[in-house]
């Protein structure tokens, strides 16, 4: 906003759903500390991208 990012933003929860769809776990989600700008694979990814 004015030329600064807006981290309170209403569109993080529908940014979350769309990387969870993918398989990403969102830092949305998180108990004790919420960074909802964050995503990464999840173990399961991690691991079938290390397997094939």
């Amino acid at each position: 906003m004015n030329g600064q990012p807006k981290w309170d933003s209403e569109h993080w929860q529908e940014i979350g759903t769309i990387g969870k769809k993918h398989g990403l776990v969102w830092g949305g989600d998180w108990k004790r500390l919420v960074d909802r700008p964050h995503f990464q694979l999840s173990r399961a990814n991690i691991i079938w991208h290390i397997v094939f």
